[in-house]
């Protein structure tokens, strides 16, 4: 099983950015099982379906925009 844990620091990074892209690109590139982001945008995760997220903007941390301060990923789903 193949883990990726990053913290994105999603605080100094833009959507539109080259740094954005680069990124998302090497999270792709990594073809983990399961992903863990934290400060990160939902956008960078490899689908959305499968993803699971904090609240925004908990514990201090203010989350505008699609941020989070927490999100996992699973190739597999997840399951309640």
């Amino acid at each position: 099983m193949r883990l990726l844990n990053w913290n994105v620091q999603a605080d100094k990074l833009k959507l539109d950015s080259g740094k954005f892209a680069r990124i998302k690109a090497r999270i792709d590139g990594f073809d983990a099982d399961v992903v863990c982001l934290t400060e990160a945008y939902s956008e960078l995760m490899p689908d959305h379906e499968r993803t699971i997220a904090s609240r925004p903007g908990n514990r201090g941390w203010q989350a505008p925009g699609g941020k989070r301060k927490v999100m996992l990923w699973s190739r597999y789903g997840w399951q309640s």
